[in-house]
């Protein structure tokens, strides 16, 4: 291959690699990962549940747990400081306070 050869061969190289470089820029700035993907301006609430005998703070958690939470854990330590909970146990017939976040304002 001669030296003029070689030369066209770099700059067709460089033009693929600056075309495909400049196509994963653009899917990248305009694709939304949902893992972690939070919507602006959510507020946090709080509401009271009732305590059967069937709940378990696992079980609120799952229902109540929003993306602002790393995980389940996260969210049921939470609810447990908030309740002054020493464990995972709950007692039937009172009530537990747990958040939750909303993109709804409420007054």
């Amino acid at each position: 291959m001669t030296k003029k050869r070689r030369k066209h061969a770099h700059k067709i190289q460089l033009a693929a690699f600056a075309v495909a470089a400049s196509i994963l820029s653009a899917y990248a700035l305009t694709t939304k990962v949902d893992a972690d993907f939070v919507e602006k301006d959510r507020y946090k609430y709080y509401t009271s549940v009732y305590v059967t005998r069937d709940t378990t703070l696992w079980g609120l958690s799952e229902k109540y747990i929003t993306p602002e939470y790393a995980d389940i854990r996260e969210y049921m330590d939470e609810v447990r400081a908030i309740n002054h909970l020493p464990s995972d146990e709950l007692q039937y017939g009172e009530y537990i306070c747990v958040p939750y976040y909303s993109s709804d304002y409420k007054e």
